[in-house]
This record gives structure tokens, sequence and C-alpha cells, in this order.
């Protein structure tokens, strides 16, 4: 597991398949779409990869769907 601290709260992250739980695979993958379409051009692919990423992080933390998204860089 990875264990990160955000805002005073800690979380852990599975690091590898073989730490996630069928049920924490269940609620990250529920009624997930990237919304890539075979049209999009490599900068909408990328940027759309980034938020299917960043909600699948966000799910596994036990938070939003958007809440990796709205975190500062640093």
């Amino acid at each position: 597991m990875i264990k990160l601290e955000i805002n005073d709260k800690k979380y852990s992250i599975p690091e590898s398949f073989d730490e996630l739980t069928f049920g924490q695979y269940c609620k990250v993958f529920w009624k997930m779409d990237s919304g890539i379409d075979i049209d999009d051009d490599d900068g909408e692919r990328f940027k759309k990869g980034v938020e299917t990423e960043a909600t699948i992080i966000s799910r596994l933390m036990g938070e939003d769907d958007d809440f990796c998204l709205g975190l500062p860089l640093n």
C-alpha cells in the first residue's frame, strides 16, 4: 500500500492489483466511462485519460470523483 497524507487526512492506496480487494475494484470501476472517442485528437485523449486516472485514484481514496483534480500540484 502507498501511504499518503493530504490536508491532515491519511490514505492508503493499493500499489498493485494484488492489494486491490474485489469490493474496491467494484467501487472504482462501477459506471466508469473515460469518454475517450476514437475521433479525439491526441491532446483530448490525454486530457480524458488524466481525468479518468484521477477519478480512479479519488475513488480508491474514498473521496468524490473530482478530489484529485482539485488538489494543488505541489
